[in-house]
């Protein structure tokens, strides 16, 4: 199935098309320009006028190729007899082989001219003499001339359409791939968010437009191998050092070697290629240069059944025809691919269910909800486009809650401003699930604020749920890509894995559990390696999981590094080590963080990996979706300790927001970072949470991030309540909600049980859909 497009992408590549090849209803008349344009229907008008066909009688007597010649040869443009405008720009395009020219003749000049074109065809093309113009209108080069582009190069007739949709301050001046059309689109949101709408429906009228003109086919050149000696030679290149890599039984090495051989392969397939595939890809109407590489030049590689790569590399692509072996090993990959694409494509779909259900509740409540904490960014990151500051910046004179956008990260470049703390929707204390204005910023489509009462959380859901379905229907047609880190999260299955956190977790991040210091690193019996720590400092019990007691010597243990994962950075014997810091690369489990750190870090962990997984499949998305997100999916804490005096018993589940009520009722101090360590925090900061115990990695983080005083308790612990996201919503004290959900005996009888109650009048709308009575829209964005 072919990539679905976005709205602009079909005006882009016909833009891109008519830029090479020209407009077929001007007969291939290439770079063109608005004043040909209009001459040339002026002329055809005159026409019309001479011969009787006004506008009311064109259905009687419509206008054919034949009069266009006509009309455009009296323009005085030099026309060879296929009906091309002769002009240095349309040196290098593509003609019709000799083949097509019987059937290119019939279509383009009518059965009445054909026989003439062939003859002047054999004869060598001769050009007639131009009809010059009783107007003296110029040539084709001439009116390139008069008609300046925005560089002041000429317009071509491409350049114009798009150029006339788009703001009078804003022009193009070259070819658009997908990446330039989302430039283009994100400066026309900031600069002009009142014409944004008008821009992308012009350019989807454009698209509209123009494809009824010129039938796209996949023709021998679109398949034909372009580049054929370079991509011979790259092959045989890296076919020597898979041979090598393979020989020295390094799977890491050889991965690399063909992760860099198929970027090789894919660059130069798209080099210099000008037909209709490549600027299909190019533009991003369908297909991606991966799909068409594999088409046309090779494959490179291919995955087995359980998506290894096979170490074998294709030499030649399906067009050229492959051998048994390569056709066997290829056919194996697309068997594969055809059943996932029928059988996973309910799981987007259950995924998406379950990311609304979560976030049903994330409506826009107020403008400010009055927290002080905020994520760190360095001004750099375009992701801190579009919010509000939550700390002042002195250097740029700006305060908080003042708004960031383009002009004012420059602001912030110029002043080498190293990092800023902004507003986050993870860190927003806007009560029962809601989200205010300032913490969720404002929307990248329009650069105006969320209105009190917008669900921001199923536009999230929306936005992060509908690439899951793409990534899974491109699956069937993708091709095998090798990368040096095959330990990557990716798509719909990465996903997964990360937010429900099965028990057999693949490439799970080795986490270190004490406080203490690395004495030995040794290979294992079974492949890998084994890391034994010398706990120096004891450490609660619920954090030692996956550490085995070292035998015949005591406060150590071991902890196993599987073939497949590598140490992390600065392991080595005498490193000093503690809870949460990484032993490995992997992919991070939020379990163990969770049990090791806290809920801030967790919050933040699932953010950015959620944000990596989309990354790692080409979706570079906003952030702010996946931080909402996180603060949803991890919503509860467990009491461990607390004073007699709460109202809260060790052992019990409570939300977050309740949590952090009853901690303000407790005795606080406030202290100095440098004398907190050992303590509480009994207020959040930065992104860390209430409850959070400050350790010396805590206390330096801290001041990392230029916080000098901190407000602390005393005698509380808690640690978070991390649970797969397809449970979180069965905890919810709003049971009516939850039935919207799975699990409905439980929940019924859990309701029963606890004697839970839901507000009619709260942020779910589930809830007051449901009891179907009394609905309104509250002040605050209840219902």
């Amino acid at each position: 199935m072919l990539k679905k497009s976005n709205a602009s992408d079909a005006a882009v590549y016909w833009a891109n098309r008519l830029t090479r090849r020209g407009m077929r209803i001007f007969n291939h008349m290439g770079n063109n320009t608005a004043d040909l344009a209009d001459m040339v229907n002026s002329q055809i008008a005159a026409y019309r006028k001479e011969n009787g066909q006004d506008k009311d009688d064109r259905k009687k007597a419509p206008i054919g190729t034949k009069q266009r010649l006509n009309a455009l040869n009296k323009t005085g443009v030099e026309i060879d007899p296929r009906g091309s405008v002769t002009s240095p720009a349309m040196q290098g395009v593509n003609m019709p082989k000799p083949m097509e020219e019987t059937n290119y003749a019939k279509e383009t000049l009518g059965n009445e001219q054909m026989a003439d074109a062939l003859k002047n065809r054999a004869n060598g093309l001769k050009k007639p003499k131009a009809v010059s113009s009783p107007l003296k209108t110029p040539t084709l080069l001439q009116a390139s001339i008069v008609k300046q582009g925005a560089a002041g190069k000429p317009e071509t007739f491409a350049e114009y359409l798009i150029n006339h949709v788009l703001p009078s301050d804003m022009h193009v001046t070259t070819q658009l791939d997908k990446k330039q059309t989302e430039v283009l689109l994100i400066e026309v949101a900031r600069k002009h968010p009142d014409q944004y709408d008008k821009v992308v429906s012009g350019l989807k009228r454009l698209g509209d437009t123009w494809s009824t003109y010129d039938p796209v086919t996949m023709g021998i050149e679109e398949i034909s191998t372009p580049n054929k000696a370079k991509r011979d030679a790259i092959v045989r290149k890296y076919q020597a050092q898979l041979e090598k890599d393979l020989k020295k039984g390094d799977k890491q090495t050889m991965l690399t070697h063909l992760e860099a051989f198929q970027k090789e392969l894919s660059r130069n397939d798209l080099d210099g290629s000008k037909d209709d595939a490549s600027i299909m890809v190019s533009s991003a109407l369908t297909g991606n240069k991966l799909q068409l590489m594999k088409l046309r030049t090779t494959p490179g590689v291919v995955t087995d059944n359980d998506d290894h790569i096979v170490p074998i590399i294709f030499p030649k692509s399906y067009a050229e025809g492959v051998d048994p072996i390569h056709f066997w090993l290829g056919a194996a990959e697309s068997r594969k691919n055809i059943a996932v694409g029928q059988v996973n494509t309910a799981k987007p779909g259950e995924m998406s269910k379950i990311i609304s259900n979560v976030l049903n509740s994330a409506i826009v409540s107020k403008r400010d909800c009055g927290t002080m904490q905020g994520l760190a960014f360095p001004p750099r990151d375009d992701t801190i486009i579009g919010r509000y500051l939550a700390r002042d910046v002195p250097e740029c004179n700006l305060k908080r809650n003042d708004k960031i956008t383009a002009d004012v990260q420059q602001e912030l470049l110029r002043k080498k401003v190293r990092e800023i703390i902004v507003r986050s929707p993870q860190t927003c204390e806007a009560p029962d699930g809601s989200v205010c204005q300032l913490c969720m910023g404002m929307r990248n489509s329009t650069e105006k604020d969320y209105e009190i009462g917008d669900s921001a959380g199923l536009i999230t859901s929306g936005n992060i749920g509908e690439p899951l379905t793409q990534m899974t229907l491109s699956a069937k047609h993708s091709t095998s890509l090798a990368t040096g880190e095959d330990n990557k999260l990716r798509k719909e299955k990465g996903l997964r894995q990360l937010v429900e956190m099965p028990r057999n977790y693949p490439n799970r991040k080795v986490l270190c559990e004490v406080i203490g210091t690395i004495v030995n690193i040794r290979p294992a019996p079974q492949g890998g390696q084994i890391i034994t720590i010398r706990q120096t400092r004891p450490v609660p019990e619920r954090y030692i999981v996956f550490g085995t007691p070292t035998p015949h010597m005591e406060q150590h243990w071991d902890y196993y590094v599987s073939p497949s994962l590598k140490l992390a950075e600065g392991i080595k014997r005498g490193a000093e080590v503690y809870p949460g810091m990484e032993l490995s690369n992997g992919v991070d489990n939020l379990q163990d963080i969770a049990r090791l750190r806290n809920l801030g870090f967790t919050r933040s962990a699932a953010a950015e990996n959620m944000y990596q997984v989309y990354k790692n499949t080409g979706q570079t998305m906003d952030r702010r979706h996946f931080e909402l997100l996180s603060r949803a999916a991890h919503p509860y804490v467990r009491i461990v300790r607390a004073p007699a005096s709460a109202a809260f018993v060790p052992g019990e589940v409570v939300t977050y927001e309740d949590f952090v009520q009853e901690a303000k009722k407790l005795p606080s101090m406030d202290v100095s970072v440098a004398n907190a360590l050992g303590k509480v925090l009994g207020e959040g900061v930065l992104d860390l949470t209430v409850g959070t115990e400050i350790d010396a990695q805590v206390q330096r983080y801290l001041t990392e991030h230029g916080v000098k005083t901190v407000k602390t308790v005393s005698r509380l612990e808690v640690a978070p309540e991390t649970l797969p996201l397809s449970r979180v919503v069965n905890q919810r004290k709003d049971w009516i909600s939850a039935l919207n959900h799975r699990y409905l005996k439980n929940q019924l009888i859990d309701a029963a049980t606890y004697g839970k109650k839901s507000n009619i009048h709260g942020y779910n709308p589930i809830t007051a859909y449901a009891y179907g009575a009394e609905m309104r829209q509250g002040t605050d964005g209840t219902y």
